[in-house]
């Protein structure tokens, strides 16, 4: 599909996960994504090395291409990312999350996922602080804060997240060369969205919050309505963003 003539998505975006959804009807989970006009589904890739276990694998980004246009964001939860960046971008991948926990030499890693033609972002497990990136902020698109343990969608926001939130916000609004948007991975809800923005949050994501629900649909909407009227401005760094992946497809 070509972006080229169309309108970026209003602030806020918004990106589901199929992780919470049910894997024996995934096409079901696209047609949701597409029926609300998600700007991203994000698709999780665990090898069972970096963390214990076992996620959805690559291919499936080949076949979600093939009945969707929405930019895909694969989320790297693997002790080996590097392996992964050809294959992702050739079945359509549009950027990938990397963990610095994973590689000792994350720069090399985000240049070299750049280098086919993805965008590129950084996740942080909940134990990492934000300091570990502070190197590499002006060079990643995004920077998604965790906070949930890696693979178990739909477990309890971790509080601590709120000061990690607030932290980056002030290292990116403080670095001149830093366009990073701030998306936080897990346990957000109605309760919560509210403070989480306030902190810094500029890409909403869902999973169970909305897979979980009995109309995935009108929840994915009533979240992001209520998401709207908290955020009603876009920040300097979104638009730049939207462009990037948007120009992919």
């Amino acid at each position: 599909m070509n972006f080229e003539n169309q309108a970026l998505p209003e602030y806020p975006i918004l990106t589901l996960s199929i992780l919470g959804a049910n894997w024996l009807e995934l096409g079901k989970a696209i047609e949701v994504a597409d029926s609300i006009g998600a700007d991203a589904i994000q698709v999780d890739i665990a090898d069972g090395h970096f963390i214990p276990t076992i996620t959805l694998g690559e291919r499936l980004i080949q076949q979600i291409r093939q009945v969707s246009s929405i930019p895909l964001e694969v989320h790297l939860m693997v002790s080996r990312p590097q392996d992964y960046f050809r294959k992702l971008a050739d079945y359509g991948a549009d950027s990938v999350l990397i963990h610095p926990e994973s590689t000792p030499i994350l720069y090399d890693r985000i240049l070299e996922a750049r280098s086919h033609g993805l965008s590129v972002g950084v996740a942080l497990n909940v134990a990492t602080p934000v300091e570990a990136i502070e190197s590499v902020l002006p060079y990643v698109d995004m920077v998604t804060l965790m906070a949930i343990s890696l693979g178990y969608s739909g477990t309890p926001f971790v509080p601590t997240t709120m000061t990690k939130i607030k932290k980056l916000r002030s290292m990116i609004d403080s670095c001149p060369d830093c366009r990073a948007i701030i998306q936080v991975d897990g346990g957000i809800k109605s309760g919560n969205v509210h403070e989480i923005t306030v902190a810094g949050m500029a890409n909403l994501l869902f999973s169970s919050q909305v897979y979980k629900q009995s109309d995935s649909v009108q929840a994915a909407r009533e979240l992001r309505s209520l998401f709207c009227e908290l955020s009603p401005q876009r920040p300097r760094n979104l638009a730049a963003y939207l462009e990037k992946i948007h120009s992919r497809r």
